[in-house]
């Protein structure tokens, strides 16, 4: 009953974070964001709100739905990762 719209979008947002450290071995995802240059942390954290929000809602219509993060994060040599999660 007290569960909100915030609520499903963090926990949506955790699962996104929790299967993106798993594919990719990150230990801390956020610490990881939170190193981004403001603009690119900025950009990452609307992007993905944008996302599980869009796919929150077509969970209350359909079985499944996926959230793509397509080039939003690099690594160290500059290669952008790209994840997607149903």
């Amino acid at each position: 009953m007290w569960m909100g719209g915030d609520d499903i979008d963090h926990l949506i947002t955790q699962y996104v974070y929790d299967e993106t450290e798993k594919e990719y071995k990150i230990d801390d995802l956020a610490a990881l964001v939170d190193q981004l240059p403001a603009v690119d942390k900025h950009r990452f954290l609307r992007d993905v709100k944008r996302k599980v929000e869009a796919a929150k809602i077509r969970l209350s219509t359909e079985d499944k739905a996926v959230i793509d993060i397509l080039g939003l994060l690099k690594d160290e040599d500059g290669i952008f990762w790209i994840s997607k999660w149903k």
